[in-house]
Formats: structure tokens, sequence, C-alpha cells
């Protein structure tokens, strides 16, 4: 998914030097849009206990906003990630604590369930290319497992994350309804009722917009 990711940029980067070449002062970019968006999402999952990388597919949805200004273009945007599915395990001894000093292995499963964000975006359009940049905030939740195979036991709990998302990416306004494109998002999301809980991600996402 990656290397789609890529290889997408690279052409739209090329559709970018086309553009310059040949800009005109058409609006392509004005209206309300819905989209989808697929790709890749990963990351940590860390707390002051343990540390485990993440990984998955990830599925957006799109809902927004933006009005253009001569060559600059701003706009709002909501985007609901359904069963995001982040994973990510590992094992660590047991602490005396739990197991009572016994050479056992605890089990941490955390899997991200739902998220959804605001942001804001900001670009400056080559005529049917807009390279944009993006900030906003996303809330979401995470379920974490715990187990201790020995002894047959475990437990599992629901905490909220939140935190600043930022990121950017390139679209291409292939009709003037249909926009399609590449984005990268960083989420720095703390998680709540996990002492040390913080859970960056990263998704490298391809995007297609439909314009109104």
């Amino acid at each position: 998914m990656r290397r789609f990711f890529f290889g997408s940029a690279i052409i739209l980067v090329g559709l970018l030097f086309s553009s310059i070449a040949f800009a005109v002062d058409d609006d392509h970019w004005t209206g309300p849009y819905f989209g989808i968006g697929a790709g890749d999402a990963s990351g940590r999952a860390k707390s002051d206990a343990v540390s485990m990388a993440t990984d998955s597919a990830a599925f957006i949805l799109y809902a927004g906003y933006q009005k253009q200004f001569g060559r600059f273009v701003l706009g709002g945007e909501s985007d609901f990630l359904p069963v995001q599915g982040l994973y990510g395990k590992t094992s660590i001894g047991c602490p005396a604590s739990v197991c009572g000093g016994l050479p056992v292995q605890e089990n941490y499963n955390v899997k991200t369930e739902w998220a959804v964000a605001v942001r804001i975006n900001a670009g400056y359009a080559f005529d049917r290319l807009l390279p944009y940049v993006t900030i906003g905030y996303d809330w979401g939740q995470a379920k974490v497992k715990v187990t201790v195979p020995a002894f047959g036991v475990g437990d599992s709990e629901t905490h909220g994350q939140q935190g600043i998302v930022f990121g950017g990416g390139l679209k291409y306004a292939v009709s003037d309804h249909w926009l399609a494109g590449v984005e990268y998002i960083r989420a720095e999301n703390h998680v709540s009722g996990i002492s040390g809980g913080y859970a960056p991600t990263n998704l490298f996402l391809g995007v297609l917009h439909y314009r109104f």
C-alpha cells in the first residue's frame, strides 16, 4: 500500500509541474464534498509498562467544505474511521505483584476501535492540482486486553484516546466533481486511564472525493 502511495505522489508531482506551466484561474475546488480514503496505518502503543508496534489497513469517510480565493484554498473537514482495527501485540515478563515472581509471560493486545477527527486544510491551487497542509484534533476509542496464558486468566478494558493530528497531501481535480489524491496524516494520540499511555500513528492514504 505504501508503494502505491508514493507512486501516486510521484505522478501528482508531475501533474503539479504541468499545472504550473499551464495554470489558469478556473475554480475547481469550491464547494462541499464527501469521500473515502484507504491505505495503511502504523505506529506504536506505549505505556509506562510496555511498548508495541501497531499496524493495519485503514478506511476513512470524509465530509467537508472548501473555498477557493484566487489560488488559495481554505476548508474544514471531518473524518470518521469506523472499526479502524489498528492492532498491536507483545509479551513481557509478568510483574511479581501479579504473578508472585513466577517466570511466566503476560501478553498485551491493543486494538483501536474507532476514531473521528476535525481538521482545517489550507492549500495553493495550480489549476487542477492542489497541494495542501492540514491540522486538527481527533478522538477515539481503544481496547486493551491483558492475558496470562500460564494461569488461563485475562481482562480487557476500553480507553479513550485523543490528540493533535497534522499532515498534508496532494489532490487532483479529475473532473468538475471528482477529486483524487494522496494524503499523509500524523496522529499524536494520548490514551486516558493508562499511565504514560501514548499511541502515535502514521496514516498513508489514497483518497477519492465527490464535490457538489
